[in-house]
């Protein structure tokens, strides 16, 4: 089918929702619907990223659908009855879009009996991948583009680790979603009885709070800590875990608290550009801060300066993980995964005075 056919098909098939087909129909720019409809988004090593919008080529409620029937067709074939007792873990971040596609990718999985956990409110990916172990689920799937521009958004799985999925159960999951030819194949009607929704958030604040290896309650309260969640899902977690540890001198920056898929205070969404720190430097400063920490949209990557006299240097990456490796003595490799785990094992360092900028 053409690309033509499959706009034609999209357009005036009401299997298609209203809102895809007047989007679609409104559509003047002919290179612009041949973009959409080009081929099917792909399954790579790295997941499934896409612009959103209504098309085989975007990220919408249909591509969705037909990845989350792949994933259910690999799974069934490698597991069987198991998978049913077992189920998937799904989570979302606060990019546009993400919290109905999680609602469809749970439908057409419990449409063929498998039980979905289901996130009942923003998360982490590291709090993703805490569930999946918890409920000893078959894997878990997170809504999310990562650093991608704010137009997009995508998909990632985790193991039964809660790791990412290897390159080979990637290739096998692309080619399970390659045989899904017809978009009418997939059921969105769901089984409700399947999809049990929840939040583990005081579980996995508990389990991030066990990494602490700071006992000095003074040290952690003269800390002065600016936080950024920058419009992400990191705020209530790290939030609460600082607190709660006893790092009680915290300020938000509060033009970025809000979760806010369009993202408008940021450039860019990844931590790499260094203006994701600029508004909380610049916060540190006025308030005397000794530190300035920002966990990324999806509470993947933390960045994070600390003052050195007038100024607030970065840290790199590098430095942050040679750092905690010492700091953890190497006994619990949390710390390399959990976004979570690292601004709390960061801002201990920063009492101790054991963390400098690059």
């Amino acid at each position: 089918m053409g690309y033509r056919e499959s706009y034609d098909l999209w357009s005036m098939d009401d299997f298609f929702d209203l809102s895809a087909r007047t989007e679609l129909m409104a559509l003047t720019d002919e290179a612009d619907i041949e973009d959409r409809f080009s081929g099917n988004i792909e399954v790579s090593s790295c997941g499934v990223r896409g612009l959103i919008g209504a098309g085989t080529n975007r990220i919408n409620k249909y591509t969705v659908g037909r990845v989350a029937l792949g994933l259910s067709r690999f799974l069934i074939a490698g597991l069987g009855d198991d998978l049913k007792k077992r189920g998937v873990v799904i989570g979302f971040d606060t990019r546009n879009g993400s919290k109905p596609f999680a609602a469809a990718a749970a439908d057409v999985l419990s449409s063929l009996g498998i039980k979905v956990y289901l996130h009942a409110m923003v998360c982490p990916v590291s709090q993703l991948s805490y569930t999946i172990r918890l409920w000893k689920a078959a894997c878990g799937v997170m809504i999310t583009a990562l650093d991608m521009p704010k137009e997009y958004n995508g998909m990632i799985f985790l193991d039964e680790t809660g790791d990412l999925m290897s390159s080979d159960e990637m290739d096998s999951l692309s080619d399970y979603v390659e045989e899904v030819k017809d978009y009418k194949e997939i059921d969105f009607r769901g089984d409700q009885k399947l999809i049990l929704k929840g939040d583990v958030a005081d579980n996995y604040i508990n389990f991030v709070r066990k990494r602490s290896k700071l006992d000095d309650a003074d040290l952690k309260r003269k800390l002065k800590v600016v936080y950024t969640p920058l419009h992400g899902c990191g705020n209530v977690t790290v939030t609460t875990v600082l607190m709660l540890e006893g790092f009680t001198n915290l300020t938000h920056v509060n033009e970025q608290v809000k979760q806010d898929g369009s993202f408008p205070t940021l450039n860019s969404l990844s931590l790499d550009d260094d203006r994701a720190l600029d508004m909380a430097i610049a916060q540190g400063k006025l308030e005397g801060a000794d530190i300035v920490l920002a966990s990324s949209p999806v509470c993947e990557k933390i960045a994070v300066a600390v003052r050195q006299g007038d100024v607030f240097v970065r840290v790199s990456d590098e430095q942050i993980m040679k750092l905690m490796k010492e700091y953890s003595g190497g006994s619990d490799d949390a710390y390399e995964k959990d976004a979570v785990v690292q601004s709390l094992l960061v801002c201990e360092m920063a009492a101790e005075g054991k963390i400098y900028g690059a």
